[in-house]
């Protein structure tokens, strides 16, 4: 039995109770419960009653003049699971040889912190320098200096090709995943401040950044979003040049049986489609059906015949195959009220201000053709609506109209889209299924923004640039690697839901006397479920061993 304080605050006023208490065992759960309610005692009854209730158990009390005081608090649940998941993916296996290549880096323990810190407080290398004061195992005298966190980048830029041999063995031989089809997908990440002009440059944002240089980034993930391949590219590249590079290197390096790759209408060009056959690897990418002749004339094609079939509200129609290529029309409800509701408000936006400049050139404010077409064109520009509008010009005359047969068909193909594949056994099912799919790979994209904070950059070098991609792919992999693991156990929690449990898992040193102890933390029945899915049974038993390892002494 033990002595427990009951505080309960209403409004201004506090008040303070004790509880006598017990643990009961029943089956495998172990829980608490009241014997019996003591009211409102003074610190000194309570204080005889918890020394009465030691000598009750053995255990020899504190002397009366003992003082004991708590020391600061370090985070232990979050390091301990971040430990659990570098283990669970051998990468200490790829890191000890990695750091044999700079003399005095421990590369595994600095990677272990700098992945704590992007797993738990992501942020910058150097508020990582700062953060590590918080954990256990970077305690004085085990502070990891700056710039080892800096060389550690370096390091995992040198040896980038390591890295994805190692992710990819990973995902294909422990985690049983047969790597089939990949996801590719792309984004852009911003600088703070000039960045390295090798790969610091301006280009399309999509971070609503277009002041700032930045970095494209393409990502290879599988279809349970395991990112294996990651490549950093000039803010300025094109996506559609991006997706040869990232092949040329799969054929060469991963051994894939048979890959389909799937991305979106931006990496479709004729080149990369050629490229793809000569490797023979096979795709499926998404087509811009508003400008590409091919997936117009599939969509006139069908037009007239029924659907194949429905997968949930999308509809599909039965592949055409023309010249070793199959093209399989789509439509969806969601996309085609998206399309018209963005249509309607670029011709509201225009009309009346068109209307407006219709109304100047009447009244002879604007006289001269160019100045004319330059104001009408500008309008057109800004709403993004010339294609819909046919505008006639002359010297002191203007007028313009809707162009209804645009209109018409614009409304009438809204929704639909074509995926382009050179697998020309695949279904029409099973590649709406697959180009879904692709939804994984821009989840990963955002946790890389978003959870693990891969936005903005400060790093000068363009090694330091990609080794921090780097480190944060590989918090992407263990995030991944968490919630296949909470999703075997049977847990229905998110990776962030399971991170934020297992937080809560303090070490707190006591001082009595001049002594120092380390109780061992309490262990919510959540966090024991996480950390027992991650293979870790006694999380008691595991932090008196890492005490050990410290040296430090464990309470009694």
């Amino acid at each position: 039995m033990f002595l427990r304080k009951h505080v309960v605050k209403r409004g201004d006023r506090v008040y303070v109770s004790h509880r006598l208490c017990r643990t009961v065992r029943e089956g495998g759960t172990v829980r608490q419960e009241i014997v019996a309610n003591l009211g409102r005692i003074s610190e000194a009854e309570a204080e005889r009653i918890g020394r009465q209730l030691l000598a009750l158990a053995g255990k020899a009390p504190p002397p009366a003049a003992a003082t004991a005081q708590q020391g600061q608090p370090y985070l232990y649940g979050g390091p301990l699971l971040v430990q659990a998941l570098m283990e669970l993916a051998n990468l200490n296996a790829l890191l000890q040889p990695l750091g044999r290549t700079r003399r005095r880096l421990d590369l595994p323990r600095t990677l272990r912190v700098a992945l704590c810190a992007q797993l738990l407080a992501p942020g910058s290398e150097l508020s990582t320098s700062r953060w590590q004061q918080k954990l256990l195992v970077t305690r004085t005298p085990y502070h990891i200096p700056y710039h080892h966190f800096l060389r550690a980048l370096d390091v995992l830029a040198d040896h980038h090709s390591q890295v994805e041999d190692h992710l990819f063995a990973q995902v294909k031989h422990l985690f049983n995943q047969q790597v089939d089809v990949l996801f590719y997908d792309l984004t852009s990440s911003y600088f703070e401040g000039h960045g390295p002009p090798e790969l610091a440059r301006r280009g399309y944002s999509r971070d609503g950044r277009p002041d700032c240089p930045q970095i494209v980034l393409g990502l290879a993930v599988t279809t349970d979003g395991f990112p294996i391949a990651y490549r950093v590219h000039p803010g300025n590249t094109v996506d559609a040049t991006t997706l040869q590079r990232l092949a040329d290197d799969f054929r060469s390096r991963f051994h894939i049986h048979r890959c389909l790759m799937v991305g979106d209408s931006g990496l479709l060009s004729r080149d990369n489609a050629q490229r793809l056959d000569e490797l023979g690897l096979g795709y499926l990418l998404g087509m811009r059906a508003a400008t590409t002749r091919s997936a117009q004339e599939v969509i006139a094609a069908s037009g007239h015949l029924e659907p194949a079939g429905c997968l949930g509200e999308v509809s599909y129609w039965d592949p055409l195959r023309r010249d070793n290529t199959a093209y399989v029309l789509l439509h969806s409800p969601g996309r085609e009220h998206k399309t018209i509701s963005i249509l309607e408000r670029k011709l509201a936006a225009v009309r009346p201000r068109l209307a407006h400049l219709e109304q100047d050139v009447r009244a002879g404010k604007l006289r001269s053709e160019q100045a004319i077409t330059a104001r009408a064109t500008r309008l057109l520009v800004e709403a993004k609506a010339s294609p819909y509008i046919e505008l006639r010009i002359g010297p002191g005359e203007f007028s313009w109209c809707e162009n209804a047969q645009k209109l018409q068909a614009m409304r009438q193909h809204a929704g639909k889209y074509v995926l382009q594949t050179n697998q020309l056994d695949l279904t029409a099912q099973e590649a709406a299924i697959a180009y879904r799919q692709l939804e994984v790979a821009e989840d990963c994209i955002r946790r890389l923004k978003d959870t693990l904070a891969l936005r903005p950059l400060y790093h000068r070098s363009p090694q330091r640039v990609i080794g921090h991609v780097g480190l944060c792919v590989l918090a992407l992999f263990l995030l991944r690697l968490l919630e296949q693991r909470l999703l075997a156990a049977g847990l229905c929690h998110t990776a962030e839901q399971a991170i934020a449990a297992v937080q809560n898992l303090i070490a707190v040193p006591i001082h009595v006397d001049g002594r120092e102890l380390w109780p061992a933390p309490h262990v919510s029945a959540t966090a024991r479920a996480i950390f027992q899915a991650l293979g870790i049974s006694n999380v008691k038993a595991r932090f008196e061993a890492d005490l050990v390892a410290l040296g430090l002494p464990a309470s009694g």
